[in-house]
């Protein structure tokens, strides 16, 4: 190469490529102290050639009417050409297939020659024959010999790949394995939205709550593969049969929810159940087999007093329940003057707040344990009520029952303090459990003393704080972020492990886990169950267990029933299992008993000493 520049002194260069044909670049003119200057080196050599052509990049350049002047290689793969040759005077209207898009790169290129370079991300860019791709591209104008300048080059980076993974990993977390139907998180936010434009409209807005009537039983019959199959036509039915702006969801194993704009009255909110009803009597026909399904409806009208989403889920779940004691088919409208429904969770938490002190609540323990070995390497702990007039009341009734009356933080204490103890208890009788988890609820991961009465309780009773895990879900990190993250990593310097319970259920952030103390992943049932039943349950817990080995997390799959499950986790990487497969929840005494039936002596029952959970 022949350096014509040289001279004393230093020099501030610009370079602008020197073609001898359209495509065939033979040097660099420089410019620098006001003198124009030319590098130029033997395109026998074919240095910048080979350069171009072999970058894992697209490089384009255009002249300033912005026609193409040359590209190279990876570039012309991009936008469908054979021969980088093709490129040389057409303009993006004839590589692109949308003339609206075409129009974006041009006004575009126009601003970078007005004001200098600019980096953008092209979205479902549609090329000619069809092909939808995505691009990030840095574009620079080129220098002339006025001060304007005579083009601008492009450096195109190749995101195709990255965006539709991302999208489908985003649309797998927001959205049901089995229905394709927004998860509840989405829904709720979807309500939330809703709700906010009903108030500014002054407008009527309902939510309907959707359980198939005995569905189970199709599972039963049939078996779990065409009962999934039995969802998704469901599913299908609803979202096609109603208006497109009516938001679908599925939130539970037979229960799905609508939310319905738009309701000019009650009578209009009856017509629509009438078409559900409609859309699910029709039977199905799945491999030839003929299922009949029916269904119930609560629904529930936006009105004044409603507080929020879940208010008015709340009131239609409470008119489902009333609808389902009916018997099949029956739509029932919340109504509180008919409905007694709140009058009995008054008397639920009324007995509820004597509950602690009368020795009704109590403890149990599932066992989690290491599948390569079958030794017990912890316990989860579950709260239970057994009241002498209610009877044995549902977590999933009295649970959200606390949370919202307050008497979560009381509760949530006892059983911290109950646990530490029962730990202790058990170490000195020469049982070593190696962790025991607590789940925290919402109300607790953002109380401000939370730590302090952790540290009072471990200080209590003596426990090391390496023998207590804290579980939570998803969906408490994101609201309070501030005050959620503050208190993990408190706890977490307290020496206290940290679960993300149900993961993949709710918002399911991969931002949220970088950024919290988080040590442990829980695959959630609903995938465990999926994964031998053909469903995409088993590549959810795939992505999630390569994920969790990506951020270096730990992972435990629950509600594990069977051998089968148990060998598909295995096989993805998964060893940490919890479910009715090892044993179901039960008192203190009979956990031990439990773990000793298994043969588990004080040293096998720590297995995890060279790889913690």
């Amino acid at each position: 190469m022949d350096d014509k520049i040289g001279a004393a002194g230093p020099k501030i260069f610009t370079f602008e490529p020197v073609q001898d044909t359209e495509t065939m670049v033979t040097g660099w003119l420089s410019e620098g102290q006001g003198a124009r200057r030319s590098v130029e080196f033997s395109p026998q050599q074919g240095l910048l050639e080979t350069l171009l052509k072999n970058l894992p990049f697209g490089v384009f350049w255009k002249d300033a009417d912005l026609g193409y002047r040359g590209c190279n290689d990876r570039f012309a793969q991009l936008v469908g050409l054979d021969d980088p040759r093709e490129i040389v005077g057409r303009i993006d209207l004839d590589l692109f297939g949308s003339a609206a898009q075409a129009s974006k790169c041009r006004e575009i290129g126009l601003q970078v020659l007005r004001e200098g370079r600019s980096a953008v991300d092209f979205q479902d860019l549609r090329m000619k024959d069809g092909e939808t791709i995505n691009l990030k591209v840095d574009i620079h104008p080129l220098p002339g010999p006025s001060e304007q300048p005579e083009g601008l080059l492009g450096i195109v980076e190749d995101r195709t790949h990255r965006v539709r993974s991302e999208r489908e990993i985003d649309f797998a977390i927001n959205h049901d394995s089995i229905t394709g139907l927004p998860t509840r998180w989405v829904f709720e936010k979807a309500l939330e939205r809703a709700l906010s434009g009903s108030r500014s409209s002054r407008s009527q807005l309902a939510v309907m709550m959707v359980d198939l009537y005995q569905f189970k039983n199709v599972n039963i019959l049939h078996g779990p593969i065409v009962g999934d199959r039995a969802l998704r036509e469901v599913a299908n039915r609803l979202s096609c049969g109603l208006r497109k702006y009516d938001l679908v969801s599925r939130l539970g194993e037979d229960c799905f929810a609508l939310v319905v704009p738009g309701m000019k009255s009650v009578d209009a909110l009856g017509g629509v159940s009438d078409k559900v009803l409609h859309l699910l009597r029709a039977p199905l026909y799945i491999d030839g087999r003929e299922i009949r399904i029916q269904a119930n409806i609560g629904s529930a009208l936006w009105t004044e007093d409603v507080g929020g989403a879940q208010d008015l889920v709340q009131r239609a779940s409470v008119a489902l329940d009333e609808a389902m004691k009916r018997g099949p088919g029956v739509h029932h409208l919340y109504r509180p003057d008919q409905d007694g429904k709140r009058a009995e969770l008054l008397r639920m938490e009324d007995r509820l707040h004597f509950a602690m002190e009368l020795g009704h609540l109590s403890v149990h323990y599932q066992p989690q344990v290491d599948s390569r070995t079958g030794g017990i390497i912890g316990a989860e702990a579950l709260l239970r009520w057994n009241d002498p007039v209610l009877g044995s009341v549902s977590p999933a009734e009295f649970i959200p029952l606390a949370e919202e009356s307050g008497l979560i933080i009381p509760i949530g204490e006892w059983v911290l303090r109950q646990v530490c103890r029962q730990v202790l208890a058990w170490q000195q009788e020469g049982l070593e459990v190696h962790r025991i988890w607590v789940n925290i609820s919402a109300k607790q991961i953002h109380e401000p003393f939370l730590v302090e009465v952790l540290r009072d309780i471990l200080g209590e009773t003596g426990l090391e704080p390496s023998a207590l895990g804290l579980e939570i879900t998803e969906s408490m990190l994101v609201n309070d972020v501030a005050r959620a993250s503050e208190n993990l990593h408190l706890l977490k310097d307290l020496g206290l492990k940290i679960a993300v319970d149900d993961f993949g259920t709710g918002y399911s952030s991969l931002n949220y886990l970088k950024h919290f103390p988080i040590d442990v992943l829980k695959i959630d049932r609903c995938f465990v169950s999926d994964i031998g039943a053909g469903g995409n349950g088993g590549m959810m817990a795939k992505a999630i267990i390569t994920m969790a080995q990506a951020l270096n997390l730990e992972v435990l799959a629950e509600g594990v029933e069977d051998g089968s499950q148990e060998q598909s986790l295995q096989s993805l990487g998964c060893t940490k299992m919890q479910g009715f497969k090892f044993g179901r929840p039960m008192p203190a005494s009979e956990f031990r008993g439990h773990a000793l039936r298994m043969g588990q002596d004080k040293a096998q029952l720590n297995p995890f000493v060279d790889q913690p959970l």
